[in-house]
């Protein structure tokens, strides 16, 4: 386990790196308009390198051993692929099936592979996805599909 706690850090340490590289080619914002395009994304890839190191040095410090054949350690390196597999058939699905569809079973489903039971499941994918729909076209005006 300790091997992956390096490799995906360390991933993840390098590619915060890239972003911030990137971010000051983003133009910079006037005096009077306060904050710029690339303040977000160098905010979050900062705390992104800093996030991953300090799971380096957890890892580093950490003297215990861990059983590599735990059932608990594979379920915890196979959820985040299977989420990530779930993110990407979602942002296919948003424009085809629309935002409200789409949203719905992704969160249902994502509830379901953490094990949340069915009847919250099903209420919370319908409350969540209605109120960030209504926060997005009402409040802020921003259409979604």
């Amino acid at each position: 386990m300790t091997s992956i706690n390096y490799i995906f850090s360390s991933a993840i340490f390098i590619i915060s790196g890239i972003v911030i590289i990137y971010v000051f080619g983003l133009p910079a914002a006037e005096v009077t308009e306060g904050f710029g395009p690339g303040l977000f994304p160098l905010v979050i890839s900062i705390l992104m390198m800093v996030l991953s190191m300090s799971i380096i040095i957890q890892t580093f410090m950490d003297k215990r051993k861990h059983d590599d054949n735990n059932k608990a350690d594979f379920k915890m390196m196979v959820l985040p692929v299977l989420i990530l597999g779930l993110v990407i058939v979602y942002s296919i699905f948003f424009n085809i099936i629309g935002f409200i569809i789409s949203t719905v079973i992704f969160l249902f489903v994502c509830m379901l592979i953490l094990q949340t039971k069915m009847l919250k499941s099903i209420i919370l994918s319908i409350v969540l996805t209605v109120a960030v729909y209504m926060m997005f076209t009402q409040i802020l005006g921003v259409p979604l599909p």
